[in-house]
């Protein structure tokens, strides 16, 4: 854990979330490109939104997991109780950036 109580794999969750998140806003224009445009670019662009997709689903489950074992675990005292809570905000933000991403960013057809 760090000073502040955020579990390290939360942590590293966030940071790898948002890392694939980059790569999703800047490959989409690409994947999005009229088939006249550059093919090529067009349909790596469209191999790499498949492969990012197929992680964030992955990490979903796995926020999923951690939220139901922070939610078992919840102490009584009040530090871990703030705690919780804010991992639990951290969680849930995590899972909203990626399925807004699914629902309103990555093609269809790279899901």
């Amino acid at each position: 854990k760090r000073n502040d109580g955020t579990p390290l794999d939360i942590r590293r969750h966030t940071i790898r979330v948002h890392e694939l998140l980059r790569h999703v806003y800047s490959l989409v224009p690409i994947a999005n490109m009229s088939s006249t445009d550059n093919t090529r670019a067009r349909d790596a662009a469209k191999k790499k939104l498949t492969k990012i997709s197929k992680i964030l689903e992955t990490m979903l489950g796995t926020l999923s997991s951690q939220r139901n074992e922070l939610r078992n675990s919840q102490g009584n005292q009040q530090a871990d109780e703030e705690r919780t809570k804010a991992n639990l905000a951290a969680i849930n933000t995590l899972q909203k950036q990626i399925n807004h991403a699914f629902e309103k960013e990555i093609p269809g057809d790279c899901q």
